[in-house]
């Protein structure tokens, strides 16, 4: 359902701003692994 989705992609989100701040990554990082 797009709600499951929806939350998903929220936790994972969270998540990556986590991994990104105790890893000190810059955006462009993560701007990469999206596209």
């Amino acid at each position: 359902s797009p709600e499951v989705m929806k939350s998903l992609s929220e936790n994972f989100c969270k998540a990556m701003d986590q991994c990104k701040q105790e890893l000190n990554l810059p955006d462009e990082v993560i701007k990469d692994l999206y596209n």
